[in-house]
C-alpha cells in the first residue's frame, strides 16, 4: 500500500515539473497559482482514488468506472494516471479492508464529507464501534465546521446510545447550518431538514414540550406537506396531549430504519441515504 501511495504522488510530482513553466506564465498573466491549482486538485483526485478503492472492495472486488472529475481540462491527464478507467477483480469487503481506502481518502482530502460518513455508517453498524464512529465524525467536523451532515449523523449515533442532550445538541447544530454550500431546493437536502427535525421533534415530545414539538413538526409538513403521518400526529398531540405512538418508540423504529437503509444503499445504483422518508 506504501508503494501505491509513492507512486501516486511520483505522479503528482511529475506532472507538476510538466507543467512548471507554463504554471509561472499563467500565473504571471492571471494572478492565480496553477502549481496550487494542481496540488489541490491532486489531492481531490488521489482521495477519489483511495474512496473508489473502498468502494472496490465492498463490491467484491468489481471497480465502478464512472466519469471523470476532470474531463476535457488541464488534469484529464493527470487523473487518467491515477484513476484508470478499467476493471479489476478484487476480493474482500470486511470492515476491516475497506477502512484503511476511507481513512487514506480523508488525508488525502480532508474535505471529503462522503468518505467520513461512509466510514463512521460502517463502524457503527457492521463494526459495532460506536466509539471509533464518533472519533472520525469529531475529525470531520473539525475539518468540515460548517457542514451540516456531520452533525446529522452524530445526532443518529447518540440517538442509538441513548444519550438525548447530545443528540438535541447536533440536531439544534445541524439545523443552523443547514443547507450549508448546498441548493435548499434540492430533495435530497431537503430530506435531511426533515430528519434534523423529526428527531428534534420526537426529542422534544419525550421531555413534554408539546408546543415546540409540535412546531418542529409542522415545519417538517412545511417541507413535505404530503406526509399524512405527521399531519395525524400533530392533531394527536393537539387533542390529547400526547400521540398513540410512544416518541420512544418512534425514535427506535426510524433509527432501525435508517440502518437498514444505509446497508441497502449503493451509490452505484444511483442511490444514497437520502431515498427514504420517516414513517410511522
Amino acid at each position: 500500500m506504501a508503494g501505491i501511495i509513492a507512486v501516486l504522488w511520483i505522479c503528482v510530482f511529475t506532472l507538476s515539473c510538466v507543467i512548471y513553466t507554463n504554471s509561472l506564465a499563467e500565473q504571471s498573466r492571471t494572478g492565480r497559482s496553477l502549481s496550487k491549482e494542481l496540488l489541490y486538485a491532486g489531492k481531490i483526485a488521489l482521495s477519489a482514488h483511495f474512496y473508489d478503492k473502498a468502494d472496490t472492495y465492498f463490491h467484491k472486488g468489481v471497480e465502478h468506472i464512472k466519469k471523470r472529475t476532470f474531463e476535457n481540462s488541464i488534469f484529464s491527464s493527470f487523473h487518467d494516471i491515477i484513476h484508470p478507467q478499467k476493471h479489476r477483480h478484487l476480493e474482500g469487503k470486511s470492515i476491516d479492508e475497506i477502512m484503511p481506502w476511507l481513512r487514506m481518502a480523508t488525508q488525502a482530502d480532508s474535505h471529503h464529507v462522503e468518505a467520513y460518513l461512509v466510514a463512521a455508517f460502517w463502524l457503527a453498524s457492521e463494526g459495532n464501534r460506536i466509539d471509533l464512529a464518533h472519533t472520525v465524525l469529531t475529525e470531520a467536523r473539525i475539518n468540515n465546521p460548517n457542514n451540516y451532515e456531520i452533525r446529522l449523523a452524530q445526532a443518529r449515533l447518540y440517538l442509538r446510545q441513548g444519550l438525548e442532550s447530545e443528540a438535541m445538541r447536533e440536531t439544534e447544530a445541524g439545523l443552523r447550518l443547514w443547507p450549508g454550500y448546498n441548493d435548499p431546493n434540492s430533495r435530497d437536502i431537503k430530506l435531511d431538514k426533515a430528519s434534523l427535525l423529526f428527531y428534534q421533534a420526537l426529542l422534544l415530545e419525550k421531555r413534554g414540550h408539546i408546543p415546540e414539538a409540535i412546531l418542529a413538526f409542522r415545519q417538517i409538513l412545511d417541507i413535505f406537506p404530503e406526509r399524512t403521518h405527521i399531519k395525524n400526529r400533530i392533531r394527536e398531540l393537539e387533542e390529547y396531549g400526547q400521540a398513540s405512538l410512544l416518541p420512544s418508540n418512534l425514535l427506535d423504529v426510524s433509527l432501525s430504519n435508517d440502518m437498514a437503509h444505509g446497508k441497502k444503499s449503493c451509490r452505484r445504483d444511483g442511490h444514497n441515504h437520502h431515498d427514504h422518508d420517516h414513517a410511522e
